[in-house]
């Protein structure tokens, strides 16, 4: 069985501190944290939170973010099956940094922004993509990291785009549909994040962007370095991923800002640490090459590459909403 868009999977490290001090930084892997790179654009906008299984009602979600004074604010809701449920307190949130479901849930599960990107009627597809109308965008991956709803047959469908081919309008999915899209089902489109949930036992809990709410120096202060461990994990359970590299081109589409690049460990599934997260792990380089996975190259079923980011902050550096976009490219049979 090949490897699959859906088979890689950006988890957090054990330690992803949240401020300059806390101690130590990175570490194993956790497969109960997943990274978002998603970017936004559309401004500030209340949340609202949603499961694809009716049973879950007890769980509750809390958003952490920013609103659109770059104050930190968070607010939460429990969920109400596959009925939408606003957020509690109805903050308007400008970036998500941090989403958490407090209990595991027989569904996949997402927060989103109340106001849909798309929303029209499905062309059909497969269990692994959904084609979307033929007005949908043509760029490649204009939908990357957004989470899409899509009704098949009555039920209710939450998943994550994992890949967009704007030719055909191919939205390939994080798991599997519960069955193939037809030309009448319905789909919408969301910025937002989703809890990933591949079995009872191996669901996400938590969803973070790297370096939650840091910040440069006032003008006249130091430069700041900061670093943030993650895996890039294979969750296919028998191929491996062959010649398979860690990649961040540069450029608008992929690091806006310029000010990020990466180091991977020198072995799979590692448990190296620094300091805090604004020291640097020892013995690691740091630039914006594609780098070879460790030990061979090959990434292999239900291992993980550790990556870090090193992100450069030059005192009064102007705050910025900005994102990065890394990959994993390989080959498989």
């Amino acid at each position: 069985m090949s490897v699959e868009y859906q088979d890689i999977i950006i988890h957090g490290s054990a330690n992803m501190q949240e401020d300059d001090s806390s101690t130590p930084q990175g570490g194993v892997i956790d497969l109960d944290v997943k990274v978002s790179f998603n970017d936004r654009d559309s401004g500030d906008d209340t949340v609202k939170i949603i499961s694809d299984n009716t049973g879950d009602t007890t769980q509750t979600v809390t958003v952490y973010g920013l609103d659109d004074t770059g104050a930190l604010v968070n607010d939460s809701a429990t969920l109400n099956g596959t009925s939408f449920v606003a957020l509690t307190g109805a903050t308007s949130f400008n970036r998500m940094l941090k989403v958490t479901k407090g209990a595991d849930a027989a569904g996949t599960c997402a927060a989103v922004y109340n106001t849909a990107v798309r929303s029209n009627t499905a062309q059909g597809g497969t269990v692994k993509r959904v084609q979307l109308d033929a007005g949908a965008s043509a760029t490649d991956n204009e939908y990357l990291g957004m989470m899409v709803q899509v009704t098949i047959d009555t039920v209710v469908n939450v998943r994550e785009i994992v890949a967009y081919d704007g030719t055909n309008k191919y939205a390939y999915v994080n798991m599997d549909f519960s069955a193939e899209p037809d030309s009448d089902d319905p789909f919408s489109i969301f910025e937002g994040v989703v809890f990933d949930r591949y079995s009872a036992g191996y669901q996400i809990a938590k969803v973070v962007r790297p370096f939650y709410n840091c910040a440069a120096e006032e003008l006249g202060g130091s430069d700041k370095n900061l670093y943030e461990k993650v895996f890039f994990y294979n969750k296919n359970t028998t191929t491996s991923l062959t010649s398979a590299q860690i990649t961040m081109p540069t450029g608008a589409s992929y690091d806006p800002t310029g000010l990020v690049d990466f180091a991977v460990a020198t072995t799979k599934d590692d448990n190296g640490t620094s300091t805090d997260r604004v020291t640097a792990p020892g013995g690691l380089t740091f630039n914006d090459n594609d780098k070879d996975v460790a030990e061979g190259g090959n990434l292999g079923p239900e291992e993980g590459q550790g990556t870090w980011f090193h992100l450069f902050l030059q005192d009064g550096e102007v705050p910025q909403n900005s994102w990065i976009r890394p990959g994993v490219k390989g080959q498989t049979i």
